[in-house]
């Protein structure tokens, strides 16, 4: 940036104060383009770190929905295991299931 010039009142010719006004102008040029690289460097860098951290949890995500996933396929294989193995007591106990659902059902809507 240009040095300021300090004249005293009614000293300085019309030319150098057209010239110093110029200079400022200048300046003020010089000060606005950097601001705006810095204004917009910091929002790339700040994209950059929610394009990360987005990808992060997507990743995250995907990760759980396939544990998920598996979980429910092992589940499903246990229980058709278990009715595979014990046909007869899988019945039993899904009717000895509904028969207490049902009277919690029934209790709670006699109140």
């Amino acid at each position: 940036m240009a040095e300021a010039k300090w004249t005293e009142a009614g000293s300085g010719s019309e030319s150098d104060v057209r010239k110093d006004v110029e200079e400022l102008r200048n300046d003020v040029r010089k000060l606005t383009a950097t601001l705006e690289h810095l204004a917009q460097s910091g929002l790339a860098s700040g994209s950059a770190r929610m394009s990360e951290q987005y990808e992060r949890a997507r990743a995250q995500a995907q990760d759980i929905r396939a544990r998920a996933g598996e979980a429910a396929d092992t589940a499903t294989q246990q229980a058709r295991s278990a009715v595979a193995e014990r046909p007869l007591g899988t019945v039993a106990a899904a009717v000895g299931l509904g028969v207490v659902i049902g009277l919690l059902l029934r209790g709670s809507s006699s109140r």
